[in-house]
């Protein structure tokens, strides 16, 4: 097919014949604007002019209408593309943000729920020191520890018992200023006096730095059974007695195993005692005679009870 330069280095009738088809479309073009601006006048066969124009002129406006309507199509198509992009955006934080209120507020509602349970816990017969959370563990290492966020100035002290409310957790160990290390009930260094609930007879509970504890016997002719519940005795101080400690999942002839009603994998929250000092090895209090009530001066008060060994509680 020739080119442009080709078409105008041809022959000079075929230069003449392109010259005339654009002359004609061009005074065609101008003739029907002349019609279409000249609405006003009218002469014979005006109307049919313009009409001829209008449809001629019609397909050639739309035609160049096309590329801006292309263009105005694809700048809405854009537009809305961004809108609801954005809209998602927002959608997701939203979602994001009610995620997070949930988790928090099922956070709250499990810590609400331990902290109800610990605050039931009312028939150990010593003082509570408080309900401290568990900031770090380490209940797969050789030495199951677990740390606490509370120290010294908040009433700990070394020995002091800890539970949470499923059941005994373990002792402290040392304490900081503002934590403390509690040794955990499974680690091979912990031994806890227990008692069987069915049968009365003690034993005694072991760590094995594992999941599972060691019970062995140490009175009683009955031998322990599958699902036999364990508790503290008291014996020995340190340990309250009442503290669910495990459950028998193995019973042999010498020693069993038991599984910790306390989960070391999932401790958040653990109550802590004062270690529990039998009434056995309590001090004994003498009771002052009526006559060392009496307002007598210091000196005859001190003289008197001397001689009849009450000094004690003579003193105040």
């Amino acid at each position: 097919m020739p080119t442009y330069g080709q078409r105008q280095s041809g022959s000079p009738r075929q230069r003449w014949s392109w010259l005339i088809q654009r002359g004609t479309l061009a005074a065609l073009l101008l003739i029907g604007l002349g019609l279409l601006f000249s609405g006003g006048r009218d002469f014979p066969g005006a109307r049919q002019l313009r009409g001829l124009a209008i449809d001629s002129l019609g397909p050639m406006l739309s035609l160049a209408r096309a590329p801006f309507e292309a263009v105005n199509t694809a700048g809405q198509w854009v537009q809305s593309y961004l809108a609801v992009r954005t809209q998602n955006e927002a959608l997701e934080q939203e979602v994001a943000r009610s995620r997070q209120v949930v988790e928090q507020f099922n956070t709250l509602k499990r810590e609400n729920a331990e902290l109800r349970a610990l605050t039931g816990l009312q028939d150990i017969p010593v003082r509570q020191i408080g309900a401290f959370r568990i900031v770090g563990a380490s209940p797969s290492a050789p030495a199951r520890l677990a740390i606490i966020a509370g120290g010294v100035g908040r009433g700990l002290r070394v020995g002091q018992p800890a539970r949470d409310a499923r059941g005994l957790v373990g002792r402290i160990v040392e304490v900081g200023a503002t934590s403390a290390r509690v040794l955990l009930i499974t680690d091979a260094d912990s031994r806890v006096p227990v008692r069987v609930q069915r049968t009365g007879q003690t034993a005694m509970v072991e760590g094995l730095s594992d999941i599972d504890l060691s019970v062995r016997y140490i009175s009683g002719a009955t031998p322990l059974e599958v699902g036999d519940r364990l508790v503290t005795t008291g014996q020995g101080g340190v340990f309250p007695p009442g503290i669910p400690v495990g459950v028998v999942t193995r019973a042999g002839p010498l020693e069993g195993r038991a599984q910790p009603f306390a989960n070391p994998n999932g401790l958040d929250l653990v109550l802590v005692y004062a270690p529990y000092l039998p009434e056995a090895h309590a001090p004994a209090r003498l009771r002052r005679p009526g006559w060392c009530r009496r307002p007598i001066s210091a000196a005859l008060r001190t003289w008197r009870c001397a001689r009849r060994r009450c000094v004690p509680d003579c003193s105040g």
